[in-house]
């Protein structure tokens, strides 16, 4: 699954998804939308909450996350919690 996020200019957060197989041909897509902040990092972690999300729904297995916010990816190779005033984001 390739996640990515995009802020637009009202504030808002678009979260992306696009599964494909092994052979990499796409079996679909998504969008989501997000209130909240302006920080990036928020908004990558959203879109991977949105991937975990479509994961579990989907009772899919062996899964290849791609994302391209290094802060989020290595926090989670660390097993580590990006912490904010309301709490954890991974």
């Amino acid at each position: 699954i390739n996640v990515d996020a995009h802020l637009s200019s009202d504030g808002h957060w678009y979260s992306g998804l696009i599964l494909r197989r092994s052979d990499g041909s796409a079996v679909g897509a998504a969008t989501r939308l997000h209130k909240g902040s302006d920080d990036i990092v928020m908004g990558e972690a959203l879109g991977l909450n949105d991937a975990l999300d479509l994961v579990e729904k989907q009772s899919l297995t062996r899964v290849i996350f791609e994302l391209d916010s290094q802060i989020i990816v290595n926090s989670v190779k660390e097993k580590r919690c990006i912490r904010k005033s309301w709490g954890m984001i991974v």
